[in-house]
């Protein structure tokens, strides 16, 4: 009996293309990070909109409006800087660094907690098999935790932005009904 898949490697039955999964995840947390972006524009266009009744309503919750809406300004715009992605762990924003890994796959934030081998030796069982007969695996492997620490970055200080945002805006009403 002659068997013509002698040639195929050990793992390349198991998943039929770790590649295009690998790539799927990838450009999936890649949205995200390009979604985050977004927010982080629209907040910062908002906070200098906003920044123009605080102004102009003047008095003491009009300052304190105007500073907490140029703090959120100034987060937004942090945000959207390329300090934002850089890829070392900082833990300034929170990441998840020694916190031990679950054994799923959600979102950026389980993505994290995993170092590069055990991201590797984990995708190679989540997706399947495979990840690792797949060529540059190691690339696609270490751009999708990078992507996903700037991602999870992006994310926090879009929500300490917002809840920066959020307190002006009592301050803001404050400041305006006080005006009439």
């Amino acid at each position: 009996m002659n068997r013509g898949d002698r040639n195929l490697s050990v793992s390349s039955h198991l998943t039929p293309d770790p590649e295009k999964r690998l790539g799927r995840m990838l450009a999936g947390i890649e949205n995200h990070r390009r979604t985050a972006d977004f927010r982080l524009a629209v907040m910062s266009v908002v906070c200098a909109v906003e920044l123009i009744p605080a102004a102009l309503a003047g008095g003491t919750a009009g300052g304190v409006a105007g500073v907490l809406l140029c703090a959120a300004l100034a987060a937004s715009a942090a945000g959207l800087s390329p300090f934002a992605e850089f890829a070392g762990k900082s833990g300034v924003f929170g990441e998840t660094a020694g916190k031990p890994p679950d054994n799923y796959l959600v979102n950026e934030q389980d993505i994290v907690k995993y170092s590069h081998s055990e991201l590797v030796d984990f995708l190679d069982r989540y997706l399947g098999g495979g990840v690792s007969a797949t060529p540059y695996y190691e690339d696609i492997v270490s751009r999708v935790s990078s992507v996903s620490l700037i991602t999870l970055r992006k994310r926090r200080i879009l929500a300490a932005a917002f809840g920066v945002f959020l307190t002006a805006q009592v301050f803001t009403a404050a400041a305006v009904l006080s005006a009439f």
